[in-house]
């Protein structure tokens, strides 16, 4: 037997002058969207009471255009005026002091360029090392020096990378790759590793719904 869920009904399709068209052909591509070169209708699906679009697919539903909500886009929602959203760095080796000074470049752009407008706050996962003090004879430590150079909240969390047991034997080969001698090399696949799962489960994170997640060395020039 056909245990497929019946098809949802077809609406028809309204006058031109309806204001639910007009809002729905109205719909533009987010900056997301163009930089990803995604296509959509330009209008919302029939199925969705012209309100959003219709995924078809393994789980078929309506993805509703904002301010709709419901089985089929038929819920009005009203719209937050500010997503529960955070900026991410991650800092994981002091040994490379060129890195680190691009940080704190970084993090004043990003106050000049963005955040000094939309208060977001910043959240740096860092390595133990960063809680160190910099030198001898001074209590002032690493992410002291992070926080002084941002006008941002920073929040600040650290993380401690392990090997897994079937790499524990490799720490000791030295990689002959010229750009990624070690230790740089396994630093990096450490940042790799956690950006692809880690901070996914991380809790600090659970709170918001969006995450910007930076490189340190980044440029921010507009």
């Amino acid at each position: 037997p056909d245990t497929r869920p019946p098809a949802a009904p077809i609406a028809p399709t309204p006058p031109a002058g309806d204001r639910i068209a007009v809002l729905a052909r109205g719909h533009k591509l987010t900056p997301l969207q163009r930089l990803l070169n995604i296509t959509v209708p330009a209008y919302g699906s029939p199925r969705c009471m012209y309100r959003g679009y219709y995924t078809h697919g393994r789980w078929p539903h309506c993805q509703c255009f904002p301010g709709w909500g419901g089985a089929n886009c038929s819920e009005s929602q009203s719209l937050p005026a500010r997503p529960k959203a955070c900026v991410v760095f991650l800092m994981y080796d002091t040994a490379n002091k060129e890195y680190y000074r691009y940080q704190k470049k970084t993090l004043v752009a990003l106050d000049r360029y963005f955040n000094d407008r939309f208060r977001y706050p910043v959240v740096i996962f860092h390595s133990p090392k960063y809680a160190q003090r910099m030198s001898r004879g001074q209590n002032t430590t690493w992410l002291d020096d992070v926080r002084r150079s941002t006008r941002s909240q920073v929040i600040f969390q650290e993380v401690n990378f392990q090997y897994p047991k079937y790499l524990r034997p490799w720490q000791t080969v030295k990689i002959q790759c010229p750009r990624y001698r070690y230790p740089r090399a396994l630093n990096y696949v450490h940042m790799i590793s956690f950006f692809s799962l880690g901070w996914f489960r991380h809790p600090i994170l659970a709170e918001y719904e969006y995450v910007w997640r930076l490189d340190g060395d980044l440029a921010l020039t507009k």
